[in-house]
């Protein structure tokens, strides 16, 4: 029988979910473990942030940032309003969307976006992932892009490794 979990099989449950997670690597408390399951998908949601561009008074762009648990950021709504278009004011919202990523460690940054931008994306490092076919209405296509961050201390643990190593 497959039912909506019952307010009593949240604490069995809960140590279900930190076994599989303890067998990838991620340790969970079985607090947070409890409340995910009460709270949903929304429980991983570290913070989320809207940024925007303004041109004097104006604002011309906007750019949103989901930070998951994982360590895994997500890039949402990039939108630079018509008229604004081809001025590089997407640019400067992709730029400031991945600095909030490093600032914040982000280990992994995605987007979903239209196949006409993928090349745009890949100037940042972006690469393609993966292809959603009528993925919010009927033939708008969406390519999954993403990207893996390099932190400073990363690439220099990474070059004293390869020095190690010769």
């Amino acid at each position: 029988m497959i039912t909506t979990i019952a307010k009593e099989d949240i604490q069995e449950t809960a140590k279900i979910l930190r076994e599989y997670w303890k067998e990838r690597g991620m340790e969970y408390t079985q607090q947070w473990a409890e409340s995910y399951l009460r709270k949903g998908h929304a429980k991983e949601i570290k913070q989320d942030v809207t940024l925007t561009l303004k041109e004097g008074a104006a604002v011309v762009g906007v750019v949103a940032v989901v930070l998951h648990e994982g360590d895994l950021a997500e890039l949402r709504d990039l939108v630079v309003r018509k008229g604004y278009r081809g001025k590089g004011y997407g640019e400067q919202l992709v730029r400031a969307a991945l600095d909030f990523c490093f600032k914040n460690n982000a280990r992994k940054i995605i987007a979903l976006v239209f196949p006409q931008h993928e090349e745009f994306f890949a100037r940042f490092g972006f690469t393609r992932e993966g292809y959603l076919r009528s993925h919010f209405k009927d033939n708008e296509d969406l390519v999954v892009m993403g990207r893996i961050v390099q932190h400073e201390a990363q690439a220099d643990l990474r070059s004293k490794l390869e020095d190690l190593s010769l």
